[in-house]
Parts: structure tokens; sequence; C-alpha cells
């Protein structure tokens, strides 16, 4: 990335907020090994809302 001249934290940063746009905070703060907090923080400056998707599954 750095060759290319992209900065590897602003990819980085920018994977991990397309991902919230394709799952759940909890999955990803699961897979990631980042809190909770932090990643439903990143989901809300995201724009994404699971509550319908948490609400599915009970």
């Amino acid at each position: 990335m750095r060759h290319h001249g992209l900065p590897a934290r602003a990819a980085r940063n920018t994977a991990m907020m397309d991902a919230l746009a394709d799952l759940p905070p909890m999955v990803i703060a699961d897979l990631l090994g980042i809190h909770p907090k932090t990643v439903e923080r990143w989901a809300t400056l995201v724009g994404e809302n699971w509550s319908e998707y948490l609400s599915s599954l009970t």
C-alpha cells in the first residue's frame, strides 16, 4: 500500500468501516478482538443500525 502512496492505517480503517456495512458489530468485535463498545461507535459513525438484525435473533 505504501509503495503506491496509500497510508496503511487509512486503508485498514476504511476496510473495517466497510465490513460494518456487511456484518453486525459484535461479529466484527469477535473477529478483530476489539471492544464491542468501540465497534458500536464505529457502526454509529458509518450509519449502520443493526437493531433489526438483533431483534430477529430473539
